[in-house]
């Protein structure tokens, strides 16, 4: 996949998603999912359910696929969730790095980035400190100025507060940020925060929902 060409040269700073955009996590994600829901006795679940339970960060993945797997009420469901959440980021912390990988050709377009004197960063709903290791496992870590998570901005996306603290960190202007996702989170994120966005598909997000939408620019990658 070459990612090269998709976009106008005029933007300075580039703000990437993480998942679905820059790695392919699902299956760790899903090993973490169904390691916790064995624990707890509940059925597994396949990459889909899973797949639709992330962007919105670890605490609505757990809610949505327990609601799929687990046969409770509304008012069970929050207390469940509650308790099964430290498990799920436990287990997501052993398995993050077992089959998670950059996507074909996202190395190489961060390279030519890099050549350009383009500034890279990393927006993520993920837990920072995840989001890094991940990014170091695979060598990428470099790339990036800065990776940001709710640790550092406070919100989640799609709060537009990690985008202005990243163009505040590197000296950027809306008019020259554009953000990379592959979700409808990313994009109204930079909706809310006035900046340009291009839609990748074939991520974790779903793909006709980000063409409806209407980003900026849109990147058709093979799911």
């Amino acid at each position: 996949m070459d990612y090269t060409t998709q976009i106008p040269d005029q933007y300075d700073l580039y703000i990437f998603d993480l998942d679905g955009t820059l790695i392919d996590s699902l299956d760790d994600l899903t090993t973490a999912m169904n390691a916790t829901l064995a624990h707890n006795g509940f059925p597994a679940v396949d990459r889909e359910t899973v797949r639709r339970g992330i962007g919105n960060g670890a605490r609505t993945l757990v809610s949505r696929t327990l609601a799929t797997a687990a046969n409770v009420s509304e008012t069970e469901l929050v207390s469940l969730v509650e308790r099964t959440l430290p498990e799920y980021r436990a287990e997501y912390a052993k398995h993050c790095t077992e089959k998670t990988a950059l996507y074909p050709g996202m190395r190489e377009w961060l390279e030519t980035l890099k050549q350009q004197g383009k500034r890279l960063a990393v927006l993520t709903n993920k837990p920072e400190d995840l989001a890094i290791r991940i990014l170091k496992a695979l060598d990428a870590d470099s790339f990036f100025t800065c990776i940001y998570g709710p640790e550092s901005t406070g919100k989640l996306k799609p709060d537009p507060a990690g985008i202005t603290l990243i163009m505040e960190k590197t000296g950027s202007t809306a008019d020259r940020t554009i953000l990379i996702g592959d979700s409808s989170v990313d994009i109204n994120t930079a909706r809310n925060a006035g900046i340009a966005c291009c839609a990748i598909t074939g991520g974790i997000g779903d793909d006709e929902e980000l063409r409806e939408l209407g980003a900026d620019y849109l990147v058709e990658r093979e799911g």
